[in-house]
């Protein structure tokens, strides 16, 4: 399931590779956009929706750019939620910005719907205290040089795994 599935365009490429996913979203208008490329998507709250579905229902759940959107509280049942519903196997994947980055961490405010910004060693943490059983960070522009990763990635994912 993509949460916050903007324009579709990650079920896009999950179709393309014959591989079955929906989404969720609150927008209509990204709606829109996304069944005209013909993937699925639900409209709802991503978090209610996740509630609504059986335990264990599901092989993966992504967000991208998401999470910076909410408060604490929903974040933690967010994952709390997405741990529910995930297969044992199943991973969770939550892209945002990297705010040990100067540049993103600017930019980062210049959307006024941003809550706060989310740094990647207290998201592990909140994996663990939501039950993953374990939980890495990934930079899209790897080096192998974990200070040169934090001040240039302008993004990082959390990636989570239940047992």
């Amino acid at each position: 399931m993509d949460v916050g599935r903007g324009r579709g365009e990650f079920l896009s490429l999950l179709a393309e590779s014959g591989i079955s996913a929906n989404g969720v979203d609150i927008d209509e208008s990204m709606l829109a956009r996304a069944r005209a490329k013909g993937v699925s998507v639900v409209l709802d709250d991503a978090v209610e929706y996740m509630d609504s579905l059986e335990k264990e229902s599901l092989g993966a759940v992504v967000s991208f750019q998401v999470i910076e959107h909410l408060p604490v509280e929903l974040l933690r049942h967010l994952l709390t939620s997405a741990m529910r519903v995930l297969r044992p196997g199943g991973v969770l994947i939550a892209e945002t910005v990297n705010p040990h980055s100067p540049a993103a961490l600017k930019t980062f405010w210049l959307d006024l719907t941003h809550v706060r910004p989310l740094y990647p060693e207290s998201m592990l943490l909140l994996a663990k205290e939501c039950g993953y059983d374990r939980g890495e960070i990934f930079f899209p522009r790897r080096t192998g040089v974990l200070d040169r990763e934090l001040r240039l990635s302008g993004e990082y994912s959390l990636i989570a795994y239940r047992a």
